[in-house]
């Protein structure tokens, strides 16, 4: 059985928002008119925290069902963050979400008010939505067994195939075509830093080195070269592990700001 919220429940959590989605990366309106001119279109809910039921995102069993259905249970969220949130629980804590509301209710009483508000809107999700795109971009990168295996385990005293450079091409070309619009300094610095170490990379095992010829076969996908000096193959490794390094960091970033 689902401990759901009243109606009247659901209407205080999208009025303390002011109607808006309490992600702060998001924070859409969640409600507008319809071309009937006697409705309106919502596409806002009334989500929970913890689950309604066992079984549900960060179902927590010792709350009782009052509390379950109570307003501190609940957060005011666009219809697509209140599915993002159910799909990982482990990075959308209960803790989270319930600073994701406090802040939205602290915005709001400040919209209200006539005080500047910071938050909504074009000042946080203009400011970062580069940064966060970028972000996801890397982690996809990133997450390429190849791309991971050659950044994090490869030695560079090893051959490795050609193929495995492609996707630092394809982070470098966009970096190129983004990576001037970032706004968030930390960003920028560490973006810039981190850019740098694969540049330094790519120039090494392009121009540093030559055919394998332990690896003398080569196919469409893979193309086995080796790095020939001493001094380029232990600036490979360290530059390697600096780039796993300066990845994580940005990674940590981003989740230090979702959670902000």
């Amino acid at each position: 059985m689902r401990d759901n919220f009243y109606p009247a429940t659901k209407r205080s959590l999208m009025l303390r928002v002011n109607g808006r989605c309490s992600n702060p990366i998001c924070g859409k309106a969640t409600s507008g008119p319809n071309s009937d001119k006697n409705k309106s279109v919502n596409i806002g809910k009334a989500a929970h925290i913890c689950a309604a039921s066992p079984g549900g995102p960060r179902y927590d069993p010792n709350m009782t069902s009052a509390e379950r259905s109570d307003i501190d249970n609940g957060i005011w969220l666009c219809s697509v963050c209140a599915d993002l949130v159910d799909k990982d629980v482990m990075l959308y804590t209960k803790e989270l979400l319930r600073r994701w509301k406090k802040n939205a209710e602290n915005i709001a009483w400040k919209n209200i008010s006539h005080n500047k508000a910071k938050g909504y809107g074009k000042e946080v999700n203009g400011k970062l939505r580069l940064e966060i795109k970028f972000i996801e971009k890397l982690e996809s990168i990133f997450s390429d067994n190849d791309v991971k295996y050659i950044i994090k385990e490869h030695d560079f005293r090893a051959d490795y195939a050609k193929s495995w450079l492609e996707p630092l091409y394809d982070l470098l070309n966009s970096y190129k075509d983004i990576g001037p619009n970032f706004l968030d300094p930390k960003f920028t610095s560490c973006f810039k830093t981190l850019m740098e170490n694969v540049c330094d990379l790519r120039r090494i095992l392009a121009f540093g080195g030559g055919h394998s010829k332990k690896n003398s076969y080569m196919s469409d996908d893979h193309i086995w070269f080796c790095v020939d000096s001493e001094e380029d193959r232990v600036k490979c490794n360290d530059i390697a592990r600096r780039i796993w390094y300066l990845y994580n960091e940005l990674v940590d970033y981003y989740r230090d700001f979702l959670h902000q």
